[in-house]
This record gives C-alpha cells, structure tokens and sequence, in this order.
C-alpha cells in the first residue's frame, strides 16, 4: 500500500531509505545532495566505484 506523507525523509523511521545514482560520482543537488550531507561515507564509497569503474555496467552494486 502507498502512504502519502510530508516531512523530511531523512528525519522519518522507514524500513529502508533508498536514493537512486548514476555512474556520474556527483550527489550535487536535490536529494541526492540531502542524502550526500545525511551519509557522507555513502557518498565516498559510491564516489570512489564510480571513479574505478567498478561497476561499470551501474546496476545492481549496494
């Protein structure tokens, strides 16, 4: 069932937050960025996999 609901996401208590990325290494703007500030080391580990290729195909890397 989907729940509609205002706040911040980062402030709320759900099972599971998820942010969508690209191959690109930049969370610069929007959520992504709300995301990068909330989970900085996230962000390095996703920065540094983008910058060795490590999943070149981008899909399913967690």
């Amino acid at each position: 069932m989907i729940e509609l609901t205002q706040g911040d996401i980062l402030k709320a208590d759900p099972e599971a937050l998820v942010n969508t990325l690209n191959c690109v290494g930049v969370m610069g703007r929007g959520i992504a960025l709300q995301f990068r500030k909330a989970f900085p080391e996230n962000f390095k580990a996703y920065e540094f996999a983008c910058k060795a290729h490590i999943n070149s195909g981008c899909t399913g890397m967690i």
